[in-house]
């Protein structure tokens, strides 16, 4: 799947203070998780329907008028954002074969 299409963004983010980062007695430098940064409204959207909390929403430097979705990489997260672009993908076809 080509996700430059879609404006996925892989990156890393600090894990937030809700995962016991003080119970670990680890710093927030060394406590770094993967994270997908979306740029589409519609595909944070569906992730949030599938039950994907966002991490954080950071401003596009490129755009200052748009957002960017951070979501931590969870199990499950990767299937979520396949079908969801395949889903689109797919929509996208049908529609232009109705036209």
């Amino acid at each position: 799947m080509d996700y430059k299409s879609y404006k996925i963004i892989e990156t890393k983010c600090k894990r937030s203070i809700k995962n016991n980062q003080k119970a670990e007695g680890k710093s927030m430098k060394n406590q770094r998780t993967k994270c997908k940064g979306i740029k589409s409204k519609w595909i944070a959207w569906k992730l949030r329907k599938e039950g994907f909390q966002i991490a954080t929403v950071e401003p596009d430097w490129h755009n200052p008028e748009k957002d960017i979705y951070v979501f931590e990489m969870v199990p499950g997260f990767q299937e979520a954002l396949d079908r969801i672009l395949e889903e689109r993908q797919q929509n996208k076809i049908k529609y232009k074969k109705d036209k």
